[in-house]
């Protein structure tokens, strides 16, 4: 029994070890580490991306745009996001982040 369950330790140990290493790894591939520190720091990034991306849209509504133009201005603001996101990461956000920040 007590064999089984050091068994049942190595193994779960090393799913965790393998998950945390192919999250190393698949960095490491992109060649980006994010550091723990660092976490917090895109986190605040992409929410302020996200804030304002959010107050150029309001503002859009209540401005009288002709439908037309909408829809590039709206590019804009998620084109301008995508600049500054890079200016300040030194990268290009990923499907991922764009789809978190805009939807």
């Amino acid at each position: 029994m007590i064999n089984n369950i050091k068994n049942e330790f190595i193994i779960i140990y090393c799913n965790i070890i393998t998950r945390k290493l192919g999250i190393i790894m698949s960095a490491l591939k992109k060649e980006t580490v994010v550091y723990e520190k660092d976490i917090e720091s895109l986190e605040t990034i992409k929410r302020k991306i996200e804030e304002d991306a959010y107050n150029k849209t309001m503002k859009l509504q209540k401005e009288n745009i002709p439908i037309e133009k909408v829809g590039e201005t709206l590019i804009s603001i998620m084109s301008t996001g995508a600049q500054e996101f890079k200016q300040k990461t030194g990268r290009e956000m990923t499907y991922s982040e764009m789809r978190e920040m805009y939807g």
